[in-house]
């Protein structure tokens, strides 16, 4: 497995919306792509933005609790336990036409996207 990793999650174009907050709307799909180092893929899978909007304002509310900047980890696990665990992994989330949206996304501190 590789020593690094990127974690991006990519709306899709077709549902991209906006509400009067100015936040993702909850229902929006996109496409979870996890690479290694090289850019070849580990695992990708669609999922729901709700789940990774909650996911980066939980994380937020946890690191501020704590008073802290934040650092991120990623963990793939099996039905037999842990299979690889990478630490320092920022979470990018960009727009149908591969925009960062920097609000959206968990990004360590010191890490230049």
């Amino acid at each position: 497995m590789p020593t690094t990793v990127d974690v991006t999650f990519r709306l899709q174009k077709e549902q991209q919306s906006r509400n009067q907050e100015d936040r993702w709307e909850t229902g929006i799909n996109g496409i979870l792509g996890v690479a290694n180092s090289h850019g070849e893929y580990i695992v990708e899978c669609e999922g729901r933005a709700r789940h990774i909007l909650e996911l980066v304002s939980v994380a937020r509310r946890y690191a501020e609790r704590l008073n802290d900047t934040g650092q991120y980890e990623l963990s793939i696990e099996a039905n037999d336990g842990l299979v690889e665990q990478w630490t320092e992994v920022a979470l990018i989330v960009v727009s149908p036409e591969g925009n960062l949206l920097r609000k959206q996304s968990l990004i360590p501190p010191g890490m230049d996207i």
